[in-house]
């Protein structure tokens, strides 16, 4: 493909996303699953064009807005044409080449449009504000200063960076140091993870899943954060476990391994699809300890069957994916203040009902892939005040690597190279016994 013709792909994505609601990357998949012409050059970069305009979207609106004529030029256009000029510096020599109006090239530049792009020049000369040097909804800033004080601009600025691609082993199967020698066997180039004792860490952006290793199960795709957290849980060999907000279950598999196949987990979510793409995973993973159920919103089929049955329940709640904002950066655009509210009421809504389900001596594990404050420390406080019967456990109790001044988990992109996230574990009393109910047995056709 023409540089042009990337670049015309490129709004035609950019126009989708505008009106759907999908994860940009499951879009972005199928937009070149149904364009088969496309090769992997032309994917490669037009994928990085577009998530280069996701990521730093309120700069180029800000270089946009307001100018004379602006409202007159289609947005994705002229977006495009100003993310080609800000960001991939393209000279007036590229556009007349690229822009040309033959064959699949968009149309030349406009005499209005090459006006506009003179005057965002001299926009680029001028102070962005706070929110647009760190290309996030203005109206999040309190939340992002309240959390990052001492370091706003590096934490923000590293929320816009690409996120590496990590894999975490899966010890059933195979050893980080096997992992490593098949990978590079299979011409990866690879490191074990800075963090987690079972993770690794690839240099390329090369697709894993038709690799031998990810195919028999030997190794999974999560962030390194995830795998900490679920390091965190601290299952055990023989326990009961529950994973309430189990989505396609990424951390039940790691602590399936953690329990090394015994004992039993219950994966829960209140959404079939995201449970039947657990199926195949446990399948492939060889893991036989796990019974994947679909739950209401409100718990009432299945939570008070269980009350007080689980040693460890993981909460991995909604959350804002502030956390994840590398990897979806469409997601922060697609946020409100409500949403984020409604989130925040929901978490401690799971919460609650939740507690019940710890045994007298379980824990508790609260996760959030987020970096705000409302969906972490806010809500343990919250929950604590309204229950007595749980204490928290400071993670550096569990997890030797974690900041002894903090009793919780705040990872972030510029503090730790992984995604945001949060998590407190917090134990449950020895008192007030509920009756411990025996577990039915596993079944992954449910």
């Amino acid at each position: 493909m023409t540089p042009g013709a990337r670049a015309n792909m490129s709004m035609d994505i950019l126009r989708a996303l505008e009106v759907s609601a999908r994860p940009a990357d499951r879009l972005i998949d199928q937009w070149f699953r149904d364009r088969r012409f496309a090769g992997s050059g032309d994917r490669r970069y037009i994928s990085e064009l577009v998530y280069q305009i996701l990521r730093r979207r309120a700069e180029l609106v800000w270089l946009i807005d307001g100018l004379d004529g602006a409202d007159d030029i289609d947005a994705e256009r002229m977006r495009v044409i100003v993310a080609l000029m800000h960001l991939q510096d393209w000279q007036t020599t590229d556009f007349d080449q690229a822009f040309s109006g033959t064959g699949h090239n968009p149309e030349a530049l406009s005499g209005d449009e090459k006006e506009l792009l003179e005057k965002v020049t001299a926009r680029r000369k001028q102070k962005m504000p706070a929110a647009v040097q760190g290309n996030f909804p203005e109206w999040m800033t309190k939340h992002f200063t309240r959390r990052f004080e001492d370091d706003f601009v590096d934490q923000m600025s590293a929320m816009n960076e690409r996120a590496a691609v990590d894999l975490r082993v899966n010890t059933l199967k195979t050893t980080q140091e096997k992992a490593l020698a098949a990978l590079a066997d299979e011409g990866f180039e690879a490191q074990a993870s800075a963090l987690s004792s079972i993770g690794i860490r690839l240099n390329d952006r090369k697709r894993i899943t038709g690799t031998g290793l990810y195919t028999t199960g030997g190794v999974e795709v999560q962030d390194e954060a995830a795998q900490i957290c679920a390091q965190l849980v601290d299952a055990k060999p023989g326990q009961t476990v529950l994973d309430a907000c189990t989505g396609a279950g990424g951390k039940a598999l790691a602590l399936a391994a953690a329990m090394k196949n015994t004992g039993h987990i219950e994966a829960w979510d209140v959404d079939d699809r995201r449970l039947d793409r657990l199926l195949p995973r446990l399948e492939r993973a060889g893991i036989k300890n796990v019974s994947a159920r679909k739950v209401r919103a409100d718990g009432s089929d299945l939570y008070p069957d269980y009350q007080g049955a689980f040693d460890r329940v993981l909460i991995d709640a909604p959350c804002s994916g502030t956390g994840t904002w590398r990897r979806n950066p469409e997601t922060k655009w697609r946020l409100t203040a409500e949403t984020l509210q409604h989130n925040v009421d929901r978490q401690a809504k799971i919460l609650n009902r939740a507690a019940n389900l710890v045994k007298p001596g379980g824990r508790l594990i609260y996760a959030t892939c987020s970096v705000l404050d409302c969906e972490g420390a806010d809500q343990m406080n919250a929950f604590l005040s309204l229950q007595p019967d749980f204490e928290i456990m400071p993670v550096a109790q569990i997890w030797s690597e974690a900041d002894p001044t903090s009793d919780f988990l705040r990872l972030s992109p510029f503090s730790n190279d992984t995604d945001g996230f949060f998590v407190a574990v917090l134990s449950r009393l020895d008192q007030d016994p509920h009756e411990e109910h025996e577990m039915p047995p596993p079944s992954q056709d449910e």
